[in-house]
């Protein structure tokens, strides 16, 4: 099997100081080519100051994280700030307050989903509901590419 792709992981934020960090963690396991940009939208609460922290003791083993600034606070230009400042041509956009669920391995998860579409040049997205990612990352994924 075939490395896949680096991505960009894109993770528009808005005082997001209860659960940021939580999720940053849980993205260390991502392969070292990936990177995860955090996109600020003014946040008023300790926010950056925690982004900052983390990416400052952040392991040199994981994907690379950056802090970007979103002067605007609308969600859709810090998503054209994100797409602008990625690395990869595949990005996965994340909201700051997900929970990855216990014993989920992301990376195999986004790796299970690109080789879904290996080969093609069609884009796929998908919203979620749940606050928790797990299996079901690619049980939605493969019903969206079915359809």
């Amino acid at each position: 099997m075939q490395e896949s792709q680096a991505i960009s992981v894109l993770i528009p934020v808005l005082n997001e100081e209860e659960h940021i960090v939580r999720l940053l963690t849980s993205l260390k396991g991502l392969r070292a080519d990936n990177e995860v940009l955090v996109i600020d939208g003014g946040s008023n609460d300790n926010t950056v100051a925690l982004v900052q922290v983390f990416i400052a003791s952040a392991s040199l083993k994981g994907p690379r994280f950056r802090l970007l600034h979103n002067p605007a606070r609308r969600q859709a230009e810090a998503l054209n700030i994100g797409l602008q400042a990625a690395e990869h041509s595949i990005c996965l956009r994340l909201d700051g307050h997900l929970q990855i669920a216990p014993g989920c391995d992301l990376q195999q998860e986004i790796d299970a989903l690109l080789s879904l579409s290996q080969g093609s040049q069609h884009c796929c997205a998908a919203g979620f509901k749940q606050r928790f990612l797990g299996r079901g990352l690619i049980d939605c994924a493969v019903a969206l590419l079915a359809a």
